[in-house]
């Protein structure tokens, strides 16, 4: 399961779980600056200009330690994949960061709201009902 603004990717031959948390992002930031995980997240939006690979690699990296993962096995594992894993790593870094900045949409119990009055009022479960003969 993944945690809580974070992914579980598969790297290296097993699923691991990757969250940025801000230590990480500052870590990143200040390596980089001034280009910075927003820029990153630009580039898989815009399209227009990809991410760099070793911007996706450090993240992924960053990621894996705030996953848990120690610095230096995080680090060996990720320099130690072919470049026939790139597309890999590069999937795991914008899920990273997809899942850092963007917030699921919230789960309801209650029906969506769709405008339509007669729809609404039969989907409204708090308010009481009206009997037949009343």
């Amino acid at each position: 399961m993944a945690p809580v603004g974070g992914i579980v990717g598969e790297l290296g031959g097993a699923s691991r779980p990757m969250i940025l948390t801000v230590a990480e992002v500052e870590r990143f930031e200040e390596q980089y600056a001034p280009f910075g995980v927003f820029d990153v997240l630009g580039r898989f939006l815009d399209r227009k200009s990809a991410p760099q690979f070793r911007h996706c690699r450090d993240i992924v990296i960053l990621g894996l330690i705030g996953g848990g993962m120690a610095e230096k096995a995080a680090h060996d594992l990720v320099t130690g994949l072919p470049l026939t894993k790139s597309l890999e790593v590069r999937a795991a870094a914008q899920g990273l960061l997809l899942s850092a900045f963007i917030p699921p949409a919230e789960e309801s119990d209650s029906p969506p709201v769709t405008g339509d009055a007669v729809t609404d009022r039969k989907a409204d479960t708090t308010s009481p009902k009206k009997s037949a003969t009343s």
